[in-house]
């Protein structure tokens, strides 16, 4: 498991307990998100809305990718499912999360990418799973 692997693993670790401390830990002092859903936040502000209103989460890790030129770059593919204190359900949404990542490797920057229920239906689009192509 490469150190960018480790990284991506225990920052979806650390949401999944929403252990605000340990995933701050693994973030530079002011890294942002950006979020379809929420625009661009500090990922500390970013996870301290989110895990107030959460009851429970689940992050499943499917793969990382990293920048053959950029090896501070890193793609995170993986699933989530969010639980609300209202008892709504995300249910499971599939992400792509680009990591940039800082020199002494701490999360500096997340852009997060998903196909969110709302935007299928507003676009008439059918959630098809991710396929790695070229391999």
């Amino acid at each position: 498991m490469n150190k960018q692997h480790q990284i991506v693993k225990g920052y979806l670790d650390a949401v999944s307990k929403m252990d605000f401390d340990n995933l701050m830990k693994l973030c530079t002092p002011h890294a942002k998100i950006h979020s379809p859903h929420f625009g661009t936040l500090e990922i500390s502000v970013h996870y301290q809305k989110l895990f107030a209103s959460a009851k429970s989460v689940k992050m499943r890790l499917k793969d990382t990718f990293v920048g053959t030129e950029n090896k501070d770059a890193v793609i995170g593919d993986y699933v989530s499912n969010w639980t609300m204190k209202d008892g709504q359900s995300t249910g499971e949404l599939e992400l792509l999360c680009l990591f940039a990542l800082s020199p002494d490797g701490k999360i500096a920057e997340v852009k997060m990418y998903y196909n969110s229920p709302h935007a299928q239906e507003a676009f008439n689009l059918s959630h098809q799973p991710m396929r790695r192509t070229g391999t």
